[in-house]
């Protein structure tokens, strides 16, 4: 894989971690506190590293219906967690 290839996944991944932040109520400015910003930390590990990128974007592209994230995304509980608790 060429430099931009991989650039160009980073970008995908971190672009659907993005997404879905929001669609799960994360707020956008989080990692006040340590904790927080060490599950972030792993959060963006786990996208980074998840292999359903293409579920994800089919998910999202036909309007992120219903709780089908939790088959496929390794970070559902935690985002459902932090935004429950904020």
């Amino acid at each position: 894989m060429t430099s931009t290839g991989l650039f160009a996944r980073v970008g995908r991944k971190i672009d659907l971690m993005g997404k879905m932040m929001q669609r799960l109520g994360v707020p956008a400015r989080i990692g006040a506190n340590d904790q927080l910003g060490t599950r972030m930390f792993q959060a963006t590990r786990a996208c980074l590293s998840c292999r359903s990128a293409e579920s994800c974007e089919a998910w999202f592209a036909a309007g992120a219906p219903g709780d089908a994230h939790r088959t496929f995304c390794p970070n559902a509980g935690t985002f459902e967690r932090i935004a429950s608790s904020h």
